[in-house]
């Protein structure tokens, strides 16, 4: 039980709009094949579980040693495409076990186990008249260890129990009776004392106005109270996404609406009856704001809010007054970003957190992405891939353009060297541009590469990497593109293609 962790914090820096902040390089983990859907954990042990929908089937892939090396380990094949249909837990009372929900097939759900950290996983079918698309929430009573289900199907929340770990599970219990097209759970959540919290979204008066609310059990869910709104919705207002958390004892909800083209994430907290909309995360924007999700370290505070907003993922922090300024956590490449699948925190603070990531084959798969945030606070300086402006053929006079940002994430100013190598088959290598760029702390700074491709380049692929160091030496961190020079063709000798890799 968390009950005699160790105090810690969040590790994070002071939120500056634009910059990466203290989240290290961006890795990679699947790709060839859409990543649909993905969950993080992070267990007693600190172990780090990435949960995911890939190509049609759901895999997993855990990491001993904070992300630097992955184990992949397949769950279940065949799982049906489409998103909210994913629901996972990390043991609250063995460090071991984790669980999973997911759809198969309308109306079955599965439930997967792991006893061992994720090596081995076992699954187990439960009929039911489920319509994920309505939501699936998991929660483990930290103090008899019942997990708890709760599941939507045609307009009725229902939760469903398991005192033998998921061996056998209760009848269904009603949470809910709403509206057929409005009804979606978001987020199970057990305090202390054993109260467990029910968080939904449902209509109000009809389908077009809706709003948040909450419902809680003191028996594992067998039996609920009347649910509690949490705001007054303006008529027309529709709700987006939500999530659940217990903080300092006290239960923070985090969600978002959408009014018109304007959205908005707002934050309300519970202290003893009532619940008080506490301040807007983020207020009257135009882009629509989905996936939002709460973290805090074990201790209980600060709050971190993260969210997706277009094509990149932002997160702020609250500090019992106010929220500091947005801050992004990835660097897209502004492209459509599939899904955020949230953050999880370490003992020591450390923050975890998963989405899909199109940069390798941008428009054609999402692939599977992960960062970590640095304890220690100093994360030197980092370079990332931003931007890129390509075109499909290219003739004497075109350009193609490729912007990286280079950011200071230590406490202090500083000067570093920033350059571009390329190389290509037979050996062919070489440095293309250099600069010394000074930043303060925080501070990013745009580097643009705009190059011809020349007449007499050698057909192949070449590929070109950015470096930030002492030069010769890449010190701090490093990102690469390729490009593929087709020969020129029999009517344009002029004539080259560039595509990236």
């Amino acid at each position: 039980m968390h009950a005699t962790a160790p105090v810690v914090t969040l590790v994070i820096a002071g939120a500056c709009s634009g910059c990466y902040e203290n989240f290290g390089k961006t890795q990679i983990l699947s790709s060839g094949a859409a990543v649909e859907e993905s969950r993080i954990v992070v267990d007693l042990a600190d172990r780090i579980h990435l949960i995911y929908v890939c190509g049609g089937d759901l895999a997993a892939q855990s990491s001993l040693d904070r992300g630097v090396s992955w184990a992949e380990v397949a769950i279940d094949t065949g799982v049906l495409g489409g998103g909210n249909r994913l629901a996972v837990l990390a043991g609250d009372v063995e460090a071991d076990h984790l669980y999973s929900f997911y759809r198969v097939d309308d109306p079955a759900l599965k439930f997967a186990r792991t006893t061992d950290g994720g090596t081995t996983w076992n699954s187990s079918e439960i009929t039911t008249a489920a319509d994920s698309a309505r939501g699936l929430c998991l929660g483990e009573n930290p103090h008899d260890g019942a997990l708890v289900l709760a599941y939507g199907a045609d307009g009725v929340a229902y939760s469903r129990f398991s005192a033998d770990s998921g061996e056998n599970w209760s009848a269904p219990s009603v949470i809910r009776v709403g509206d057929t097209s409005s009804l979606r759970l978001w987020k199970l959540a057990f305090l202390a004392d054993g109260e467990l919290a029910a968080l939904f979204s449902d209509a109000v008066d009809n389908p077009s106005t809706q709003t948040f609310y909450v419902a809680s059990s003191w028996d594992n869910g067998q039996t609920w109270t009347s649910p509690v709104s949490l705001y007054e919705p303006i008529s027309g207002e529709q709700s987006e996404s939500g999530d659940l958390i217990v903080a300092n004892e006290q239960l923070h909800a985090a969600f978002s609406t959408r009014f018109g083209d304007r959205s908005s994430v707002n934050h309300a907290s519970r202290s003893g009856e009532d619940w008080e909309v506490e301040s807007a995360i983020l207020e009257n924007t135009q882009s629509v704001v989905a996936d939002v999700h709460l973290a805090t370290a074990i201790a209980g505070w600060p709050i971190l809010a993260s969210y997706r907003q277009a094509e990149n993922i932002y997160y702020q922090v609250w500090d019992e007054w106010t929220w500091t300024s947005p801050a992004r956590l990835n660097n897209a490449w502004k492209r459509v970003l599939a899904h955020y699948g949230g953050m999880g925190v370490l003992s020591d603070g450390a923050i975890g957190a998963t989405w899909s990531d199109d940069r390798l084959q941008p428009g054609v798969s999402a692939d599977l992405a992960f960062a970590l945030s640095d304890p220690s606070n100093e994360l030197d300086y980092g370079v990332s891939l931003v931007d890129s402006t390509l075109v499909s053929t290219l003739v004497e006079g075109d350009s193609i353009r490729f912007d990286f940002e280079v950011g200071n994430w230590t406490s202090w100013p500083g000067t570093v060297d920033a350059w571009i190598e390329y190389s290509g088959d037979r050996g062919r290598s070489g440095l293309l541009s250099k600069r010394r760029i000074t930043l303060n702390p925080g501070e990013s700074s745009i580097l643009r590469l705009e190059r011809l491709v020349p007449i007499g380049t050698a057909a192949g692929r070449w590929d070109l990497k950015v470096l930030v160091g002492d030069f010769p030496v890449a010190d701090y961190d490093t990102d690469m593109f390729s490009v593929e020079v087709v020969s020129a063709s029999p009517t344009d000798g002029r004539a080259y293609r560039a595509a990236l890799k």
